[in-house]
């Protein structure tokens, strides 16, 4: 893997960006649509979410919910039960509408590659969706691993994660705080600003990222690596 990965995520603003930038960087990729996924599972307290972005037209995603979402994706049904790397060939048999405008984009066959569970909390999976060149190839799976275990931490230390979400760098920095045994009284006095206004962040991060408790929602930024000191803006 020649290409600086770090370097080509850096220089770009959203998830969705950066899976264009590093579709053109990587002669790995094959010019190929792609696809990065990142589940959490449910724990405990804990609810199972899902960060999903690809390089696919936008008006896939209408076709991909009018067919039913995830009943019909092989890919994030396979990745939500914990299956390993995976190749799946389109055959022309039983197609869904999403299949159907896979196929009329030349593609033939789908790639996964994980990473493996002993590096991360979740699950954490690379699609390549293949044409017939890329398809040909045969590649190792090895290389593309890598790619997605470099692609991930730099999404991560390039903020592309939080801004996913929507998280302001203040929210970041209180959910931080939390984190390292502080109060929001705590936090509030030591901004000069009210406790309500620490709550009211607080409400608003927890919105963001789909947690229930504040207590959750530290415990998920502290996995997606967004709290301050993680991420640059």
């Amino acid at each position: 893997m020649t290409t600086d990965v770090d370097e080509v995520v850096r220089a770009t603003n959203s998830l969705r960006g950066a899976l264009f930038a590093l579709r053109e960087a990587a002669p790995l990729l094959g010019k190929c649509h792609i696809g990065y996924e990142f589940m959490i599972r449910e724990k405990g307290h804990i609810r199972s979410d899902l960060i999903a972005e690809t390089t696919l037209p936008a008006s896939f995603w209408e076709i991909y919910h009018a067919s039913g979402g995830s009943t019909l994706d092989p890919v994030l049904s396979r990745v939500s039960n914990k299956s390993k790397n995976f190749r799946l060939d389109l055959s022309p048999e039983g197609k869904s509408p999403f299949f159907d405008a896979l196929a009329d984009l030349g593609c033939v066959s789908i790639s996964n590659y994980t990473l493996p569970r002993n590096e991360i909390f979740g699950r954490l999976a690379f699609t390549v969706l293949e044409d017939q060149r890329q398809r040909d190839r045969q590649l190792d799976q090895a290389p593309f691993i890598d790619l997605l275990r470099q692609a991930h931490i730099a999404l991560r230390r390039h903020g592309h994660i939080r801004r996913y979400f929507g998280l302001t760098p203040k929210e970041c920095a209180t959910l931080t705080a939390l984190s390292q045994g502080q109060g929001a009284a705590d936090v509030a006095e030591a901004e000069t600003v009210t406790l309500r206004s620490i709550e009211k962040r607080l409400q608003k991060a927890r919105e963001k990222l789909h947690a229930r408790t504040t207590v959750e929602a530290v415990y998920k930024a502290a996995l997606y690596g967004i709290l301050h000191g993680e991420v640059t803006d």
